[in-house]
């Protein structure tokens, strides 16, 4: 098979008909299955790029498709290049290829290397919340929602969930109520690691022994208030100034689901 097909399979990929193009990525699958990694590769995926830039929207919608069963067998190099092709997908004229392509990268995510999803999914999917078709907005947020274990704490609540909050108002009943289940879903994840972090805050407080400062208390106890050192005798000891009060609140066709 890889010695009849695959040479066939690279040359039929160059050939403009797109009949011919669309019927072999329909077959795609079939050569995954089949063929090694090298040889998809090189023989396969390279010959394939092509229909990511078609002028025809189908043959474009269905060169993502394909391409799904691929991303296992891919080398770092053609994934590097596969998401700089996803990422000018993002801006496709067609809503639906841009829906589909949000999809896709929340599909391939866990497949992908540290520094390549560092750099794709959390730009790409606030893109994709801030799009003008509802249906994209709502497949970022269900890729949101199922990438959620991806993110650092620290990102979750940073950059993930003020991109989100916006579409607790969204005009689409439906993508309101996919941000609220998002919303809530990461809530439960900080709540989780703010309990943990709070463990170790505590048991780094029982450290300071009962007689002595809190550092600082040691810091204020060192410098006077006008800058001036205190003795050891604490002469010119400062009387404790009152805290200030505290400021008063301000008043189409598409990808199957993640799980499949």
């Amino acid at each position: 098979f890889r010695d009849t097909v695959a040479p066939v399979a690279s040359a039929l990929f160059q050939v403009n008909d797109r009949g011919v193009r669309g019927a072999l990525l329909g077959r795609v699958p079939l050569l995954a299955s089949r063929l090694d990694a090298a040889t998809l590769n090189a023989s396969v995926f390279e010959p394939m790029c092509s229909g990511f830039s078609d002028s025809s929207a189908p043959l474009r919608e269905l060169t993502l498709k394909s391409t799904v069963v691929l991303v296992p067998h891919l080398s770092p190099a053609n994934l590097e290049k596969l998401t700089r092709y996803l990422v000018r997908l993002q801006s496709d004229p067609e809503s639906s290829i841009r829906t589909n392509t949000v999809i896709f990268i929340g599909k391939i995510a866990p497949q992908l290397g540290d520094v390549v999803r560092s750099k794709l999914i959390l730009p790409a999917f606030a893109r994709a919340m801030k799009d003008e078709f509802p249906p994209c907005r709502l497949a970022a947020l269900r890729a949101v929602r199922a990438c959620k274990g991806l993110f650092s704490p620290g990102d979750v609540a940073g950059k993930v969930l003020p991109a989100v909050a916006p579409h607790l108002v969204d005009t689409a009943a439906e993508v309101r109520a996919e941000a609220f289940g998002a919303a809530e879903s990461m809530m439960e994840g900080l709540r989780a690691e703010s309990q943990r972090m709070g463990i170790g805050g505590a048991a780094a407080g029982a450290a300071v022994g009962p007689g002595s400062a809190p550092p600082a208390a040691a810091a204020g106890m060192g410098m006077g208030l006008d800058g001036s050192g205190l003795g050891a005798s604490g002469a010119g000891t400062q009387p404790p100034q009152p805290a200030a009060a505290a400021p008063a609140p301000s008043s189409g066709s598409y990808l199957s689901s993640f799980g499949s």
